[in-house]
């Protein structure tokens, strides 16, 4: 599950990060196919619970992020981001980085 502003801000970085690599638009359209997959949260969802959470997360443009996670009662919300990984002890909505999810998935020995 993702985000309206997740899904945005995904094309928006891989365009910008890559925009001189001449692998630019396959490896867009392969992440747009990925993204089709996946259940998007409508901004509709969280907009409301996004007043709530300005002021308690320093970098704006993480808000949306955690306010759809907080919204759908995400079992966990992935992030490598520095401020997100700060809010890890919140109530209600575990945090972790990718490598330790993946880390949690690994079938056992």
């Amino acid at each position: 599950m993702v985000s309206e502003d997740v899904v945005d801000e995904t094309l928006e970085v891989v365009q910008r990060s890559f925009s001189d690599d001449p692998g630019l638009p396959e490896a867009l359209r392969a992440l747009t196919h990925l993204l089709e997959g996946a259940e998007v949260v409508p901004r509709s969802v969280y907009r409301d619970a996004l007043p709530e959470w300005r002021g308690r997360i320093r970098d704006p443009k993480d808000v949306p992020i955690v306010a759809a996670a907080i919204q759908v009662k995400a079992d966990v919300l992935v992030s490598g981001d520095k401020d997100v990984l700060e809010m890890a002890e919140w109530p209600g909505l575990r945090v972790v980085r990718t490598r330790e999810l993946l880390r949690e998935l690994e079938p056992a020995d």
